[in-house]
């Protein structure tokens, strides 16, 4: 590998702040830089976070703001969109007699959290151009939340385009991921949880991978972290199976359909063939005996023939 090409991804799986930088850089090419990020998120990408503490009260501290909606901290981070679950109400707390404060129906400051509560939070990215709110959103969920013991990560790759091209393949996609279930394992530290079973779902939870109701293949067994090179790495690996799966299935839907074409050609001449049953041939499953090739077949509509190795009909 370069070392050029070493920097780029550096950047893009490290720091992404580096990439406007490496842009530059005259002795980088431009295109390198825009294929691997290109590379990095060339779909929607979805992270679920599972966590203990409130980080739009710790997200009001830190920048002295009340405005901490859903809609402002995706505007602030600049990604696709955020969500945050908000802690019960009565755990919302700012001083020993846990006066409740709210500033235009939005979460406060509070000082008083149960942490051993889990709540989600989730955030997507459409494009490499939000790298740098997610690096941002990551360093600052590293300062205003906690690591739980029954928390973890759930990554949503889309699948959506594909879907909408190749109607009704949600049951073959599944299929196939099932027979390769341990390479999805295998993109993760072991997984030590309970609830998820080892199992493909579709539009169903509890399992080690999920068909989603958004389209997407939602990654359920990785362990949560606060670290942007490992979920990055994680989301590449991820991606990589993903294309690995539409590919796969392309190719065994188009397969299939051309098995299909090649199997039966038929036509009428251009007769009155009213009484006249069609003329069709047929590449049958059953191999000649001289030949080992498959038998050409010829139906005149009464009769079938049998192309024998030498040419001549039997």
């Amino acid at each position: 590998m370069s070392i050029k090409l070493t920097k780029v991804r550096d950047a893009i799986y490290n720091n992404p702040n580096l990439i406007p930088i490496l842009l530059r850089d005259t002795s980088i090419p431009k295109g390198m830089i825009y294929r691997e990020l290109k590379k990095a998120v060339p779909c929607r990408i979805g992270i679920e976070f599972e966590l203990s503490g409130n980080f739009t009260g710790e997200f009001c501290k830190k920048y002295n703001t009340f405005k901490s909606s859903n809609d402002n901290l995706t505007k602030f981070y600049n990604v696709k969109e955020i969500h945050c679950d908000r802690p019960p109400y009565e755990e919302l707390c700012v001083n020993d007699d846990c006066e409740d404060i709210s500033v235009d129906s939005e979460v406060v400051v509070s000082d008083k959290i149960n942490y051993d509560k889990i709540t989600e939070i989730r955030i997507s990215i459409s494009d490499f151009h939000q790298l740098k709110g997610l690096y941002r959103f990551m360093q600052d969920l590293s300062e205003f939340c906690r690591l739980h013991e029954g928390g973890g990560i759930h990554i949503h790759v889309d699948m959506s385009e594909f879907f909408k091209r190749e109607n009704d393949k949600m049951t073959e996609v599944s299929k196939y991921i099932e027979r390769r279930l341990n390479e999805v394992i295998a993109i993760f530290p072991k997984y030590t949880g309970h609830f998820n079973k080892r199992k493909v779902g579709i539009r169903r939870k509890a399992t080690y991978l999920n068909i989603s109701r958004l389209n997407t293949l939602e990654f359920r067994i990785a362990p949560l972290t606060f670290d942007y090179p490992t979920l990055m790495r994680w989301i590449r690996d991820c991606v990589k199976f993903k294309k690995k799966v539409v590919s796969t299935c392309r190719l065994v839907a188009l397969d299939k359909k051309k098995r299909e074409e090649d199997t039966k050609v038929s036509w009428s001449e251009d007769q009155d063939t009213s009484d006249t049953p069609n003329r069709t041939w047929y590449i049958t499953n059953r191999a000649s005996t001289s030949t080992g090739l498959p038998e050409l077949v010829y139906n005149d509509g009464t009769h079938s023939y049998a192309l024998n190795g030498d040419l001549t009909w039997r």
